[in-house]
């Protein structure tokens, strides 16, 4: 016969079963709030709206994963209306994101109108981040589309040469209504421990864009690598630095600033363009505030250029 609780046990156990209920309850109101806030964003940018033109508006934009490290306005749910805002100021063709979690992904498929994407995600989870593409429904139509493992097992979910985390790269090739022309974009997020990795990881996905012969082809993202690196050297070496070549360009080429905080030399976002098809216009690194606070803790890249 089993004894009975004792008064003691019996408190003890309404207690911790009361903290899993309220850490349940807790949970459940974040994940109903979290699909709120998806379904019905606070801010929205309709690109169909926009005026086509021959050009082609480049945006790279690391959004900064979810992190516990980030409160009050550093928050994802006070950063995303300024995401949109930010985008919505410049009007992007094609948007190359970094650090896009499911949580981010339900946002921005809603928030983003009159744009098509790919995505991958390098892991599994809610919070496993991917290197979606978007790309303006109204100016162009979407040819293929895909993605790899930076590793030597690019086709299964893989990571490799002491990279900290699995690193994915997402391509599209896309053919514009105006002319029939087509080009690829390629969008990945190198790793930021191994240098090895980097190098090997951007040598692994420009020979992919080799097996796509002479298409006209640009590579962004978050490259974790400094200007004059050999993670950067590697690129150049058949690729511009859309900076370099640009018409118009810039003094500033830093774009990771950690809300501020980092100064000094932190260029580790770029475009790189296969070399002799394209002209480029402008090059910005977008380092103004939004509503007097950063929308990530990247600057964003604003390109303009045209195919060849």
């Amino acid at each position: 016969m089993k004894k009975p609780l004792s008064k003691k046990a019996k408190i003890a156990l309404i207690s911790v079963a009361s903290v899993i209920l309220l850490i349940g309850l807790g949970l459940l109101s974040f994940v109903f709030y979290i699909l709120d806030f998806n379904a019905h964003p606070k801010a929205t940018f309709d690109i169909s709206y926009a005026k086509v033109t021959d050009d082609i508006t480049v945006m790279n934009f690391n959004v900064r994963c979810i992190s516990p490290e980030d409160l009050g306005e550093k928050t994802w749910f006070e950063r995303a209306p300024r995401v949109i805002s930010q985008i919505a100021e410049n009007e992007p063709d094609i948007i190359c994101f970094q650090e896009v979690t499911h949580v981010h992904q339900g946002f921005l498929k809603n928030a983003l109108k009159g744009y098509g994407y790919t995505i991958k995600y390098r892991g599994v989870g809610a919070l496993s981040e991917a290197t979606p593409i978007y790309y303006n429904l109204k100016k162009f139509e979407l040819v293929s589309d895909g993605g790899f493992w930076l590793s030597p097992t690019p086709n299964k979910m893989s990571k490799g040469w002491g990279a900290a985390m699995k690193r994915v790269c997402s391509y599209v090739v896309l053919r514009q209504k105006s002319d029939g022309k087509e080009f690829a974009v390629f969008n990945t997020h190198l790793d930021h421990v191994s240098e090895l990795a980097r190098v090997n990881g951007i040598k692994l996905v420009l020979d992919k864009i080799k097996e796509l012969g002479d298409l006209p082809s640009m590579l962004l993202g978050d490259m974790n690598a400094l200007y004059g690196s050999d993670t950067y050297n590697a690129a150049i070496e058949s690729f511009d630095d859309s900076r370099e070549v640009a018409k118009t360009t810039e003094e500033n080429r830093n774009t990771y600033h950690n809300y501020g905080k980092k100064s000094g030399d932190s260029a580790i976002d770029y475009c790189f363009l296969l070399k002799d098809k394209f002209d480029v216009d402008f090059y910005h690194v977008l380092a103004e505030k939004v509503n007097g606070e950063f929308a990530s803790d990247h600057y964003a890249l604003k390109i303009i250029l045209k195919l060849k």
